[in-house]
């Protein structure tokens, strides 16, 4: 029976077939080709449109303005691209590039909800919590470091830090997941001479929450 059901599944072009597949661990790539030759039909792009398929049977599409980028259109440029999936958290990321700068959005396979950052996740290695951060001080930021976690069908956020008003300008960079409960991250400090002072710090999960190694010691 469950022979004949994949076979009908076939025949009506259902897209639960690919749903109801597991993914033996998380997909990730740097070319969105690579991506949906291993999704299997759980995303598929038609021309300039990126389509996602979500397990009610409807679709999230995203649209590229490809045609606004290249004659310098900033305001409409965008370019979208399939960068993961992880089936663990049903979850999508997509990747976005803009005249200036781009993000990702973390997409829930299972109700659409969408969390817009600022950069590519890094996901913590049970991949129950990820990390964003916004390492451009040139533009406004929503955040420089976030942190979100997994407790329902989509993402909540459990942790933000924005440099104080009136501080020195700050640039972060992840270096990566040490363990599910410790970040190392990286900052470059503009100073008075207009040069950059790169310091390492971390943030560390507690039992009151994500807690970061900041302001540090050795900052001069």
């Amino acid at each position: 029976m469950r022979f004949l059901g994949l076979v009908y599944a076939l025949l009506l072009g259902s897209p639960l077939l690919a749903l109801e597949s597991p993914l033996s661990a998380p997909v990730s790539c740097e070319r969105e080709a690579d991506c949906l030759a291993q999704l299997n039909g759980l995303a598929i792009r038609e021309g300039d449109v990126l389509i996602l398929k979500l397990e009610s049977g409807k679709t999230k599409s995203y649209r590229d303005d490809r045609e606004a980028c290249e004659k310098g259109v900033a305001a409409d440029c965008v370019k979208y691209e399939l960068r993961g999936y992880r089936q663990d958290q049903k979850t999508y990321v997509v990747g976005y590039s803009l005249y200036e700068g781009g993000g990702a959005n973390i997409i829930s396979a299972q109700s659409g909800h969408t969390v817009f950052l600022s950069s590519l996740p890094e996901f913590s290695p049970n991949s129950r919590s990820f990390v964003s951060a916004d390492s451009d001080p040139h533009f406004e930021r929503a955040y420089e470091i976030a942190i979100w976690s997994f407790t329902s069908d989509s993402p909540k956020q459990e942790f933000l830090y924005s440099t104080p008003k009136g501080h020195p300008e700050e640039s972060w960079e992840v270096l990566g997941w040490d363990g599910n409960d410790r970040i190392n991250l990286k900052v470059g400090i503009l100073n008075e001479t207009d040069s950059t002072q790169e310091l390492e710090t971390s943030v560390i999960r507690t039992e009151q929450g994500w807690k970061l190694n900041w302001p540090l010691s050795n900052l001069k």
